[in-house]
């Protein structure tokens, strides 16, 4: 009953959180939450609060699984207060340290539910591993020092985490599967251009996001770790998931060691980590067209029914 309540103390807060921050109307009714005047306030009070309940999730023996799930749904939270909002579109680099913050310990959170047999496949268990993916992923591109200042050895390891939690959702929904290869894509174009930031002056997040220095193809062909059909040796191999690649220590030395600054022309995923914004990389321009992405991922799940005539 303690748990439930706590719970029911968080959906009011995420119930505020979606009328505030996702509210494109903004004459307020009456009936409703009173008028936001200062919208950083109002995100810094919510943050606040968000802390608070952290704090007092009740402590019980034998519940340890409700208890995780409390700090999974509370850092899921905070990881939508501190990322782009409607109201909200351009968070502060600090807001997005916390953002990038909060999605890693999301994963992390369900990899230690997926590695005490607690977990459970619903479609909540996958939404939430996707969306701590993506926004790491993008909290990496929007601050650089992100990166910089963490080791690739950590950034493989959280990446892994999440991947391999929607592998295990895999073999219950057909769908989990295809988020997870088509994420793991997403990756290791996230590492190749990590590799690029790496190579940069600190000074890189103080000025406006440039694209990579890059050249175009050559007809030199040169071994690259991440290329999916051929081995350091030149030789055709089978493609290796991101988890598979953990087996083998990893420093920022073996991964930039021999491996061309080229990036894949074919790589469909180039564009997403090069442009100056966000709404730039995927070529959005309004939110419509970021719903569309996002249910493409989730399409299997969506049920079907035949027609009855």
């Amino acid at each position: 009953m303690a748990f439930s309540i706590h719970l029911f103390r968080l959906a009011k807060l995420n119930s505020e959180f979606k009328y505030v921050a996702n509210s494109v109307v903004r004459e307020t009714p009456r009936y409703a939450y009173p008028a936001v005047i200062d919208i950083n306030e109002w995100q810094q009070g919510m943050l606040l609060q968000l802390d608070e309940w952290y704090r007092s999730i009740p402590e019980a023996p034998g519940c340890d699984y409700i208890r995780t799930i409390c700090q999974v749904r509370c850092q899921s939270l905070r990881m939508l207060v501190l990322r782009p909002s409607p109201a909200i579109p351009n968070p502060s680099l600090e807001a997005l340290r916390r953002c990038y913050a909060a999605s890693r310990e999301t994963l992390l959170l369900f990899d230690q539910l997926y590695k005490q047999n607690l977990l459970i496949h619903t479609w909540n268990t996958c939404h939430s591993t996707v969306l701590g993916i993506i926004t790491m992923m993008y909290c990496i591109k929007m601050v650089p020092d992100i990166a910089r200042q963490t080791s690739l050895d950590t950034l493989m390891s959280d990446f892994s985490a999440g991947l391999g939690v929607l592998a295990a959702t895999g073999e219950h929904w057909s769908g989990a599967k295809r988020c997870r290869d088509i994420l793991d894509d997403m990756v290791r174009a996230t590492i190749r251009w990590i590799k690029d930031v790496t190579s940069q002056p600190s000074a890189f997040e103080s000025q406006n996001q440039h694209r990579s220095p890059r050249t175009e193809p050559t007809n030199v062909q040169t071994a690259n770790q991440y290329n999916d059909s051929t081995d350091l040796n030149g030789t055709s191999a089978a493609r290796l998931g991101l988890s598979e690649t953990l087996s083998h220590p990893m420093t920022m030395a073996s991964m930039t060691a021999g491996v061309s600054s080229t990036f894949m022309p074919q790589d469909p995923f180039e564009s997403f980590l090069a442009s100056n914004s966000f709404v730039e990389q995927l070529q959005m321009g309004d939110a419509d067209n970021l719903d569309s992405i996002m249910r493409g991922l989730f399409d299997d799940f969506i049920p079907t029914y035949p027609n009855v005539s």
